[in-house]
């Protein structure tokens, strides 16, 4: 039995943060369609970038009890398996996006922290974000988004620097469960994305469309090994 309980089908290598941003490849370890246990992949020497240059096997192993532990997480009842809303900003979306004369939200739909979530759908939650992104987007287009900006206190620095471009003012960063993979492409590939929706705001081509701003504080406080190659 001690030796039956190592024993697995199949095995998948996979990239780890949970809420870290060490990104460690590690083994899972299937038995009946289940993670048993989890373990290093002991391959970080192969490792190399678009140049050629490559980290030591000095990195492995690389996987900390968090890791060792994920599958509790996987298989944890505390685990979300659906999309969830803040309450106040779901009734904030069906209410049109109200604003006051500088463009704020009305305060009652903010309560971060004091409200309840409530759960949607995936097609509700794409949905929802979409509306939120062009309606922020068209809030701040043009001179009455620049004078918007103004009555909130912005530097005319930081407004110029919009350049009158409402995508301008979507600031991406993932966090901490984003803080992976997602950190170094998807929410720049986000960002950049946004230039289609400044398009057909502003009805300018390719060459004039503008994106978002992607924000990433790990840039200067990394705790990345340095020898892992990007």
């Amino acid at each position: 039995m001690y030796r039956d309980l190592w024993k697995y089908d199949s095995t998948f290598t996979f990239l780890c943060a949970p809420n870290d941003t060490h990104n460690c490849l590690l083994n899972a370890y299937v038995r009946s369609g289940v993670i048993t246990r989890i373990g290093p992949t002991m391959r970080y020497g192969e490792a190399t970038d678009l140049y050629g240059n490559a980290s030591s096997h000095r990195w492995d192993p690389r996987i900390c009890q968090k890791g060792l532990a994920l599958t509790r997480r996987f298989y944890g009842d505390r685990r979300l398996r659906h999309c969830m809303v803040r309450a106040g900003y779901k009734k904030w979306v069906e209410a049109g996006f109200p604003r006051g004369a500088d463009g704020r939200p009305p305060a009652e739909y903010f309560n971060r922290a004091r409200d309840e979530w409530v759960r949607a759908t995936h097609d509700e939650a794409a949905a929802i974000v979409a509306a939120a992104l062009d309606n922020i987007a068209r809030t701040y287009t043009g001179e009455d988004g620049a004078k918007r900006l103004a009555a909130q206190g912005y530097v005319p620095e930081t407004i110029a620097a919009a350049k009158g471009v409402g995508t301008q003012v979507l600031k991406f960063r993932g966090g901490m469960p984003l803080l992976g993979v997602t950190r170094v492409f998807g929410m720049y590939r986000m960002a950049n994305s946004m230039a289609l929706l400044d398009a057909k705001i502003r009805g300018v081509g390719p060459d004039q469309a503008m994106g978002g701003r992607g924000f990433d504080n790990y840039s200067w406080h990394t705790d990345l090994p340095p020898g892992t190659p990007w």
